[in-house]
């Protein structure tokens, strides 16, 4: 079962215009689908890490869920007129974006199993199995 396809993409991130372009990142899918397999809980950190994405890289994981507009993404991570290229549009699949002080550092596919958040998750936030999905667990 393949999990969250991660897309790796920032072209001109930041607070206003830019693009970003979304991709498969199958390494980040892989890490999310050790935890649904194994079902041994591990932190969002330690899941990007071995993605690929370094420590300090990031402060904030949001997950969007279809259908998505460029418009509620720019307004709910704070952009103004970021384009999003590239963005899933086949049901089941939603987009994660890793954020670090307002900028996006990437954007990824999530398929399913779907990864869910509540709000965002931070690097000490715990990614937990359920049986048809993950869910990630923030103390914030």
């Amino acid at each position: 079962m393949l999990l969250a396809a991660t897309v790796f993409a920032v072209a001109g991130c930041g607070g206003s215009g830019g693009t970003v372009r979304v991709q498969d990142a199958p390494i980040l899918e892989a890490e999310f689908d050790t935890v649904l397999l194994t079902g041994e809980p591990r932190t969002l950190a330690s899941v990007a890490e071995d993605a690929g994405l370094s420590p300090g890289s990031w402060d904030r994981m949001y997950r969007f869920s279809l259908p998505l507009l460029m418009s509620s993404i720019n307004r709910d991570l704070g952009l103004t007129g970021t384009v999003w290229e590239n963005l899933p549009d086949t049901a089941g699949q939603g987009l994660i974006v890793f954020m670090s002080d307002g900028a996006v550092v990437r954007a990824t596919v999530d398929r399913a199993p779907v990864v869910e958040v509540d709000g965002y998750g931070t690097p000490e936030a715990l990614v937990e199995a359920a049986p048809d999905r993950l869910t990630i667990v923030s103390g914030h």
